[in-house]
């Protein structure tokens, strides 16, 4: 009888197949460790003249490392990331460049 109190009986323990444990936590710091690399890079280079094109070069590798994070790591956090990356990134660059006059 003392046997039977050691084997694992029905219930969670049991390896059955189901959802994943959400872990919100961690999904909010990918995006926001994102959002803060995106603010660093894109304030340093608002300091040099002339570091736009840079600028709009490392959010385009930043926005590409996020989707296939996003693929390698089956995660769709990742894809949300990169699209906040894409869509402040731009934004920023409209909100620097000068007005057009024609």
């Amino acid at each position: 009888m003392a046997d039977d109190l050691d084997e694992p009986g029905p219930g969670p323990q049991t390896g059955k197949p189901g959802p994943k444990p959400n872990n919100t936590n961690a999904n909010w710091y990918i995006v926001g460790a994102n959002i803060g690399v995106l603010a660093f890079y894109t304030l340093v280079l608002r300091s040099v003249d002339g570091a736009m094109f840079l600028d709009a070069i490392l959010l385009l590798v930043h926005f590409l490392f996020c989707l296939v994070m996003s693929v390698v790591k089956k995660q769709g956090i990742w894809v949300l990331a990169a699209f906040l990356v894409l869509i402040i990134g731009i934004s920023t660059c409209v909100y620097v460049l000068p007005p057009l006059n024609i």
